[in-house]
């Protein structure tokens, strides 16, 4: 978590398939692990425009979705 920073996308490693790097405008940030804890919408904003995760079948299926089932 970095205060005041804006997550703009993430760089995938390629070996793996997972997140290893968090990208806040021209900063970028080693990541372990994610978590977005954000809403359906937000996250559909976040995955439209990100360069890695938009390639993702496990993240184009979170696109179809209107609301998270309780």
């Amino acid at each position: 978590y970095v205060e005041g920073k804006r997550v703009t996308d993430f760089s995938l490693n390629e070996e793996t398939g997972c997140i290893s790097k968090v990208i806040c405008g021209e900063e970028r940030f080693d990541a372990d692990a994610v978590i977005l804890a954000v809403g359906v919408s937000t996250l559909q904003h976040i995955i439209k425009s990100s360069s890695a995760l938009r390639r993702r079948e496990e993240f184009l299926k979170i696109l179809n979705m209107t609301r998270i089932a309780a």
